[in-house]
């Protein structure tokens, strides 16, 4: 065996599901044990920086079988701490059944390293890859739903207090890096606005042009339309 095909079976054993690595018997060689616990460590700390209201939101009892289940499902990609936040994002909103309010945290907390970033290394005023119709989101800019009010919930997960039951009527905070402190509120007209810019609209009603003015001065939209319908 070749020193780069030792290196791959070593780092494939490392990295293995838990379930994977008790059958090969690994957790019971003390040495692979230790780096594979030492390697989810690691994991684990870069998500309690990069998300750690995401962290505090999890209940007690399921943060561990969580992360452990992150691990095995999601294989290490990066040694960047946002590229776990995104990957444990993803991996919230993929679960059937998440705990409350965790998804949306974990999804807000990446919107606003984008958010930060885009402001900071990007060009904003820029169209997305994925830009359709005369009126897009902004790069850097996102939607985050709650089911409940945003204000609500983040406040007990800063404060580790028991976070606001989720209800049937739904939130939704606009993250931009235009928007002072890059978050805020949407109002009922913007979210309309913004369904449009999703569908690809080519016309915006002129009912929601003081929506549109808003949101392209704070960078959350880019590409005011020609032609307003009713105008």
């Amino acid at each position: 065996m070749s020193l780069a095909d030792w290196q791959r079976e070593l780092a494939a054993r490392i990295t293995a599901p838990r379930a994977a690595a008790a059958a090969a018997g690994d957790l019971d060689q003390p040495g692979l044990a230790l780096t594979r616990m030492l390697q989810r460590n690691w994991r684990h700390t870069r998500l309690a920086h990069a998300l750690p209201l995401t962290m505090r939101a999890l209940p007690a009892g399921a943060r561990h079988a969580l992360l452990s289940d992150y691990c095995d499902a999601c294989p290490c990609v990066s040694f960047f701490p946002v590229h776990e936040a995104r990957g444990f994002a993803g991996f919230l909103a993929a679960l059937d059944s998440p705990p409350p309010h965790a998804a949306s945290i974990a999804a807000m907390e990446v919107a606003l390293i984008d958010a930060f970033e885009v402001g900071v290394f990007a060009d904003a005023a820029a169209s997305r890859a994925d830009a359709a119709g005369s009126l897009q989101m902004a790069r850097g800019a996102s939607r985050v739903r709650f089911s409940a009010p945003p204000e609500q919930v983040l406040a007990s997960a800063l404060a580790r207090r028991e976070l606001p039951p989720p209800a049937a009527e739904d939130h939704e905070l606009l993250i931009a890096p235009g928007i002072p402190g890059l978050a805020r509120s949407a109002s009922a007209a913007e979210r309309r606005l913004l369904d449009l810019c999703v569908a690809g609209a080519a016309h915006i009603p002129a009912a929601l042009a003081a929506a549109a003015t808003t949101l392209l001065a704070e960078r959350v939209v880019v590409g005011m339309p020609r032609q307003l319908e009713g105008s």
